[in-house]
């Protein structure tokens, strides 16, 4: 469904509901059929887990975008869905992952960035990453991690999953 969307301006997204299974995060993963997964995607025990159905949306802002723009700009998004506000919060590998087994042929051409989970690059440093789903032709889609330091080039696209506003917020 074609819904409108607010940042600062009003522009419309295609929100969907996926629905995230109540199972571990590592067999989601798998049902998803990628080519590659990184190896410390692979072995993370600590990957989010928030099962249910929520309303995703892609969020491409068309430019160069650093980590922390675009993390600002899904927060500040809002949407009414069945009269009820939503806001944005950037998506998780649980997000990613559930949204890849629902709309596969949807993301044909798509690498698709998870921000809001992070996922050390090797076990023995510190440097942060996040998960995005590159694409390189229809068989072939994988999930790698990138470092938050830097931009974005203007092909990622972001996950965005909208969540009730409560007024306490």
């Amino acid at each position: 469904m074609k819904s409108l969307v607010t940042i600062v301006n009003t522009f419309e997204m295609d929100i969907v509901s996926i629905n995230v299974f109540d199972r571990p995060v590592q067999s989601l993963i798998d049902s998803a059929g990628y080519k590659y997964v990184n190896e410390n995607i692979k072995c993370s025990k600590i990957l989010i887990h928030k099962p249910g159905i929520r309303p995703v949306a892609i969020w491409h802002p068309n430019r160069i975008i650093s980590t922390e723009g675009a993390n600002k700009a899904i927060k500040l998004m809002t949407t009414v869905i069945d009269g009820e506000t939503y806001k944005g919060r950037p998506g998780t590998i649980e997000d990613l992952v559930s949204y890849e087994i629902e709309f596969f042929e949807e993301l044909t051409g798509i690498n698709l960035v998870a921000l809001s989970e992070k996922v050390l690059r090797e076990l023995s440093d510190s440097i942060e990453c996040v998960a995005y789903r590159y694409y390189s032709d229809s068989s072939k889609h994988r999930l790698h991690l990138r470092e938050l330091k830097g931009d974005w080039e203007s092909v990622f696209r972001f996950l965005v999953v909208f969540e009730k506003f409560s007024e306490s917020e």
